[in-house]
């Protein structure tokens, strides 16, 4: 076995936490007030944005299109029994 220099980790980390593994606990309330960030932009979103935005990053994620898929179809019957309650007049024409 070859008892040289090693490839990795030879150098020296000039980092804060030295002796702790993975993300820099100096950084967790940046990481969480973000993570509130994103999570408050994803929750405004309407169901079918959701769906879109699933179908848009060509992700599997079946149980959350399995949640989705219900809420979906709600929001297009509502949408459908809104626009048969107009009258003519005021009907968006596509």
């Amino acid at each position: 076995m070859y008892n040289g220099p090693k490839k990795r980790g030879a150098h020296i980390r000039a980092r804060k936490h030295r002796g702790i593994l993975g993300r820099r606990p100096d950084m967790k309330q940046c990481r969480s007030e973000s993570a509130l960030k994103r999570q408050a932009a994803y929750d405004a979103l309407t169901p079918v944005q959701k769906l879109k935005l699933l179908d848009d990053d060509c992700r599997r994620a079946l149980r959350q299109r399995a949640r989705l898929a219900p809420l979906v179809a709600a929001q297009l019957a509502a949408e459908q029994v809104k626009n048969a309650k107009q009258p003519a007049s005021q009907k968006k024409t596509r």
